[in-house]
């Protein structure tokens, strides 16, 4: 999906490439499968002397398409920035957001303490509360982000000329992932549940006269 790609690469098959540098029949190629891309490292060193020995060069998939492998790591890095950000904001939010309700409530909670609820069981009301709020919102997000996640990878994103530059096409589809999915629900809650817990540990260091005057 990039036509500065197609405009500047082309692929040909190995007899017609021994044609153009005028080497018929004096070229060959030998391409070995393994059984997991992490061990064509390990099948390099152990055959290389092999190779050497007959004046014949062994790349292993990484060698050959380093520079395409060292752009998708880039995008790797730099949706893993993208995301500690949206989760910092979000973390920020969220634990403002339940830090403000523990306290606009601090009176009921000290009329709690004052008939005899311990700090503990405040403390674990309080991260209760955020663990149901967390698994709640986490939800409803999934239940809106999943069905547009499908829509969205039926027509893909255009992302413009900066992308295409990069000969990696215009258009970014999208596929769902239940792994990706089951872990943001995750990382939902326990920033729910990191935010409840700083609330608590603030409304549990109120002495009680303090909290219900």
């Amino acid at each position: 999906d990039s036509p500065d790609f197609d405009d500047f690469n082309v692929f040909i098959t190995h007899e017609s490439t021994q044609e153009l540098l005028y080497l018929p029949d004096q070229t060959i190629e030998i391409r070995a499968s393994v059984t997991h891309p992490a061990i064509a490292e390990d099948f390099k060193k152990e055959h290389a002397s092999w190779f050497s020995d007959r004046a014949a060069e062994l790349e292993t998939w990484r060698d050959i398409h380093g520079s395409f492998i060292l752009l998708i790591e880039f995008f790797d890095l730099f949706m893993f920035v993208a995301n500690i950000i949206v989760l910092i904001v979000s973390a920020t939010v969220i634990t403002n957001t339940i830090l403000m309700s523990v306290v606009e409530r601090k009176k009921e909670y000290g009329t709690l303490r004052a008939i005899g609820l311990k700090k503990r069981h405040i403390f674990f009301l309080i991260l209760s509360e955020g663990f149901c709020q967390g698994t709640a919102g986490g939800i409803i997000g999934l239940l809106i982000s999943v069905p547009l996640l499908f829509l969205v990878s039926q027509t893909g994103i255009d992302m413009g000329e900066v992308s295409d530059s990069m000969k990696l096409g215009s258009t970014f589809p999208f596929a769902f992932s239940a792994v990706n999915t089951f872990t943001a629900l995750l990382f939902g809650i326990m920033v729910a549940v990191a935010g409840s817990l700083y609330a608590a540990f603030v409304n549990i260091r109120h002495k009680l006269i303090t909290t219900i005057q």
